[in-house]
């Protein structure tokens, strides 16, 4: 139930992993996945736990979804991915660690969850807090949430109204769709794209 710290740390050619979506697993350890060459990873619905540097310094990784059931997310988790563009966060993360998603290019953040914490020390990209879309669930404490984020920096805050998953194309991760390609602002309603 459990990936051990290291398992496949160092492994530049491991270019795909995979998940049955019934596994029991419940803990990726730290540097789990460091330096891996895949593109998008899904993990399975039983996950609790995200270890220390479990997906940093992956150089392809494109598109990540943490399951509702993850709870924590170790420091520095997706650092470094350099080509990281789309995060998903699960009902569970209310807290984003210091070097989460430090030099990540992230273009859209989904936050299913009621994050109150965002660690100051380069938890993202300073460069993308002006251009990244955090789209939020349209919940009655939407202006709370969002709030965490514009305090972070983020200026580009919305909701959706109806419930949003990012829908992956193994074969090309960067296909995510974006509802937030117009001007999305603070309180901006958005809608879900079509199934």
């Amino acid at each position: 139930s459990a990936v051990p710290n290291d398992a496949f740390s160092g492994c530049g050619s491991l270019a795909k992993v995979g998940f049955a979506k019934d596994a029991a697993l419940t803990s990726i350890g730290d540097l789990v996945f460091y330096g891996c060459a895949f593109s998008a990873v899904r993990l399975p619905s039983s996950l609790q736990s995200v270890g220390k540097y479990a997906f940093a310094g992956c150089p392809n990784l494109q598109a990540a979804e943490l399951p509702d059931a993850v709870t924590t997310l170790g420091e520095g988790a997706f650092s470094l991915s350099l080509a990281l563009k789309v995060a998903s966060l699960g009902a569970g993360i209310t807290v984003v660690p210091d070097n989460a998603f430090f030099g990540c290019p992230l273009e859209t953040i989904f936050a299913a969850g009621p994050v109150t914490t965002i660690n100051k020390l380069n938890s993202f990209k300073l460069e993308i807090k002006d251009t990244a879309y955090v789209v939020l669930p349209d919940t009655a404490d939407f202006d709370t949430r969002a709030k965490v984020w514009t305090d972070a920096g983020f200026k580009n805050v919305g909701r959706v109204q109806t419930s949003y998953k990012v829908t992956f194309d193994e074969n090309n991760p960067s296909a995510t769709e974006d509802p937030a390609k117009t001007n999305l602002a603070y309180g901006t309603k958005l809608t879900a794209p079509d199934p």
